[in-house]
């Protein structure tokens, strides 16, 4: 008898495995993108998953509410790249546009994680989401 009984358990099984590979591949090319950003691009360290809750607490419900679309345009916008969303911008980064509600580029781009091609590429997006909450 095989190790697998049938041929969708062997699938299932050799899905899963791709799959984690798949999952540590990320976190390796997130710690290198993470390793090449310059100092006024470079994201805060991973946070244990109780110090983002916290981080969420401390919003108020008008910047959960901006955040929360700030979420959902990135979540869409990379769908239709076909990306994984943190490539567009990561979570401290919503959380501080939600809470400082820049105005201008000129503040959109002084915040932690703003770089080069998120202003180039997402910058008008993001002042257009704030201007219409």
């Amino acid at each position: 008898m095989s190790k697998y009984d049938n041929l969708d358990e062997y699938q299932n099984n050799q899905i899963e495995e791709l799959r984690k590979r798949v999952a540590k591949l990320e976190e390796q090319v997130s710690s290198l993108m993470m390793q090449s950003l310059s100092p006024k691009q470079k994201a805060p360290v991973s946070q244990p998953a109780e110090a983002k809750a916290k981080q969420e607490e401390e919003l108020t419900q008008e910047e959960q509410k901006l955040y929360d679309a700030l979420k959902d345009w990135r979540f869409a916008r990379a769908k239709a790249m076909d990306k994984p969303a943190y490539v567009i911008c990561n979570n401290q980064l919503l959380t501080a546009i939600s809470k400082t509600k820049p105005r201008t580029t000129e503040e959109l781009d002084e915040l932690p994680g703003a770089g080069d091609k998120f202003m180039e590429s997402y910058a008008w997006e993001v002042l257009e989401i704030i201007r219409r909450m």
